[in-house]
This record gives structure tokens, sequence and C-alpha cells, in this order.
């Protein structure tokens, strides 16, 4: 007989009577524990982590690519689970079919792309991945919680030739956007150049246009002067011409009052001159 045993939490203890299940033991302290009970199997309740690598996986243009995989899981989450485990399979043959079923899965997921696209489906084979062996071990009471593929790794010819590949495109593509960069930048300063450049042809033109209408203010009042000079001009001259003509009606008015005098005159004088030679002859006769 056993005086004490002590049991921990955080895993699945099974028990035995007789070696036969007699169900899980509880944590905590056990006193006085007989000799015909025994604990046969501890089962952590916690995640494990299996990394298991597998190496020549042939892709699909036959390129050998080395894969190393991470798959954490849990036994459980009940009791039966764990006795399931224990009973159905066991760690030892476990660790066998997880190894074989994990080989299997990566080789036919690497098998179905080419070599080119195996880092891009890093996420693609670990979710695929979980899906089929939770399939195949949920009945043995194990789940899978995460598969991780941690890396990937070419031959190292094929290897180098990609770094250079990816290397180049690099930077090609960094060229490109200083290139793009260069070109926005020239286009941002051409663009300026002409903004300015059109800034300056308008100012010019509305100078000009300004320039056109004081040129035509100065125009009109130039001509508005000079029309009304010439009218000033024009009534002198009609003033002169209107004296001028009033002057040569005068003098023509007083040349027919003297030629019509000097008819006059002519007239009378003979008339005066035989008056006055019949006086004289009168006085003579007398």
């Amino acid at each position: 007989m056993t005086v004490f045993m002590k049991i921990p939490s955080g895993l699945w203890v099974l028990k035995q009577k007789w070696n036969a299940h007699a169900g899980m033991m509880k944590p905590g302290l056990k006193m006085f524990w007989s000799w015909w009970y025994r604990g046969s199997h501890v089962v952590t309740k916690q995640a494990v982590t299996f990394a298991n690598p597998v190496h020549g996986c042939p892709t699909s243009d036959n390129v050998m690519v080395d894969i190393d995989i991470s798959i954490s899981f849990q036994i459980g989450p009940t009791e039966n689970d764990a006795y399931t485990f224990v009973y159905s399979l066991g760690a030892h043959r476990f660790d066998e079919l997880l190894y074989s079923l994990t080989e299997e899965a990566i080789r036919g997921l690497v098998h179905s792309v080419r070599h080119d696209q195996v880092h891009d489906l890093r996420e693609e084979f670990a979710v695929g991945m979980k899906t089929d062996l939770n399939a195949k071990l949920k009945s043995y009471g194990v789940f899978i919680q995460n598969v991780k593929v941690t890396n990937v790794s070419l031959p190292r010819a094929l290897s180098r030739t990609l770094e250079e590949t990816t290397a180049f495109k690099t930077r090609m593509e960094e060229q490109e956007k200083n290139q793009e960069n260069q070109m926005r930048i020239l286009l941002n300063q051409e663009t300026q150049n002409l903004r300015a450049l059109e800034k300056k042809n308008d100012r010019a033109i509305q100078d000009l246009q300004a320039e056109s209408v004081c040129a035509a203010i100065i125009r009109n009042k130039r001509r508005t002067m000079a029309e009304a000079k010439a009218q000033v001009l024009i009534a002198e001259h009609v003033s002169q011409n209107e004296n001028k003509h009033k002057a040569a009606e005068g003098d023509k008015a007083n040349a027919v009052a003297s030629a019509t005098t000097q008819t006059v005159q002519a007239k009378t004088l003979p008339i005066a001159e035989l008056k006055n030679l019949k006086a004289n002859f009168y006085n003579v006769s007398s």
C-alpha cells in the first residue's frame, strides 16, 4: 500500500484496477493508495508541438524541395478523448501515424504546384493539411490546433538563381519606380512652367488690352478735341465769310448809291448849265 500520492493538475491521469481501466484520477493528494490501483497513463491537456521535416518532395516540374512543418495538437478536450487516444492509438503509434500523414499530405500538396509557387502557398499548405489531419485524427481523440510551414528549401543552385532573379526583379521595380518618380517630377516641373508661362501670357494680354483701351480713350479724346477745334475753325471761317459777305454787300450798296448819285448828277448838270446859260443870256440882253 502507498501511503499517499499527489496527482498534478493540467493532466489526464488514467487509473487502472487490477490492470483494467477504472476511470480518471482527480488532481490532488491521494491518501492510503491501495496497491491494486495504479496510474497507468498520463496525458497532458496542454497543446504539444510536433516538428516534422520532409525532404525531397518533388514539385509538378520535378524540383526537389525540403519542407519543415510545425504542428500544434491537443489530446481532448474530454476525458473520453484521452481514453480513446491511450487505448486506441498510443503515443508511439501516434508519432508514427502523424509523421506518415504529414509526409503524405506535404508530398501531395507540393506535387500539385511548381517550384516557384511553393513559397507563395505556405498558408494554403497549412490550411489544407490542418483540415486533412483533423479529419483523420479526430476519431483518436486528437485535435490539430495549428499547422505552420516553418521553412521551404529549394536546391542551392536553383535557390541562388531564384534569389538573383528576385533581386533583379527588385532592382527593376526600384528602377521603374525611380523613373516614374523622375517622370512625375519632370511632369510637375513642366506643368508649373506651363502654368507660369500661361499666367505671364495672360498678364501680357491684359497689359496689351489695357494699353489698347488707353490708346482708344486717348484717340477718342484727341478726335473729340480735333472735331471741337475743327468746329471752332469752321465757325470762325463761316463768321469771317459772313463778315466779308456783309462788307461786300455794303461796298456794293455804297457803289450802287455812288453810281446812282453820279448818274443823277450827270443828268441834272446839263439842265443846270442850260438854266445858267439862259440866265446869262437874259442878263446880257438886258
